[in-house]
């Protein structure tokens, strides 16, 4: 099994927000990580599609000039083919898409819906990492608003819960 932790990072909050970035990291139930992908909008794309901006999230960003500059994608359409392509890759049909609340999830979703392509993965695949983290007390929530790095360290929280479930149920 094979599942797909999702971080994105927007400019709002709302579901049609403007998408700078999007992490992707697949893993194994073993933890063991398969590929991971930083996926940078440029910047002249933010406000197509119809998506929207909220002031503070604007203003975090001219305080926060450290964002990624690597853009490799240059419109949302590219964007959604190169999360399919990583999702076709590496999702298995008995594996998860987590991600840390469900704004990351409908984010995405609204955006697809825009475009008209259908998701890459069925309706009964999304998981919430914040619940796992809330029922474990795991409280470590350290964010760099880099989506890759922040995806990267919530397989490892997501990893390090599970493999410390399995160990007490089999006690």
């Amino acid at each position: 099994m094979s599942s797909i932790m999702i971080d994105i990072e927007t400019l709002g909050r709302r579901n049609d927000a403007a998408i700078r970035e999007v992490g992707l990291v697949a893993f194994n139930s073993d933890g063991t990580i398969i590929s991971k992908r930083q996926l940078s909008v440029a910047p002249d794309v933010w406000n197509t599609c119809g998506r929207t901006f909220s002031g503070e999230t604007v203003i975090w960003l001219l305080d926060n000039p450290n964002i990624d500059t690597d853009f490799n994608c240059h419109s949302y359409s590219e964007l959604i083919s190169h999360v399919n392509e990583f999702v076709f890759s590496h999702l298995t049909i008995d594996g998860y898409i987590w991600s840390k609340g469900h704004m990351d999830i409908e984010v995405l979703k609204d955006l697809y819906e825009t475009i008209n392509i259908p998701l890459p993965w069925e309706f009964w695949q999304p998981r919430d990492l914040r619940t796992i983290l809330d029922l474990a007390g795991d409280n470590v929530a350290p964010q760099t608003h880099r989506a890759i790095e922040d995806a990267e360290f919530q397989t490892d929280q997501l990893i390090r819960i599970l493999a410390s479930i399995k160990t007490t149920l089999n006690q």
